[in-house]
């Protein structure tokens, strides 16, 4: 599959989200060896990102040059995505997301649910009754998130139930 070149900023976020992964699949790969050790030193949830000046003293390439390296690593990416059964998940997190009559958003980390409700179904939390003048909500909708192996789920619910 052929992606069209991304620009330096998209690059560099996705490279940095899924570095874990990259460092996984292509480490060893002499062309990508050196961008994904310096790619390592940084966080995309801590602190700055690196401008591209800032990794074209690391290299001995100029922004064109580094700029179809990390495509070709995104591309190289897409390309072993295709593959079946290929991105790992290690973890799932279920959360169960709700907002309250006075707009305090909760969020409810849930450990080991083996079924998961799905859209228009009942969930009942009456510890938090109080709050909400009910327990009962309704799955408004469900989100899926995939992130360095990690598969969050959000799952967000409404006090409006439709019986």
């Amino acid at each position: 599959m052929s992606i069209s070149p991304l620009k330096y900023r998209d690059l560099i976020v996705v490279l940095l989200i899924e570095k874990q992964t990259l460092l996984e699949w292509f480490g060893a790969k002499e062309k990508y060896k050196k961008l994904l050790l310096v790619l390592d030193e940084y966080d995309i949830d801590d602190g700055p990102l690196p401008y591209q000046k800032d990794l074209l003293p690391r290299f001995d390439l100029n922004r064109t040059q580094l700029m179809r390296l990390m495509n070709d690593l995104y591309q190289d990416f897409s390309d072993k995505l295709s593959n079946p059964n290929i991105y790992k998940v290690s973890e799932t997190e279920v959360w169960f997301l709700l907002e309250s009559r006075e707009e305090n958003f909760w969020s409810i980390g849930v450990d080991d649910l083996e079924v998961l409700p799905k859209e228009g179904q009942l969930v009942h939390f009456p510890f938090i009754r109080g709050e909400f003048s009910t327990g009962y909500f309704q799955v408004e909708r469900i989100s899926h998130e995939f992130e360095n192996g990690k598969h969050t789920i959000n799952m967000f619910l409404n006090q409006e139930i439709d019986w």
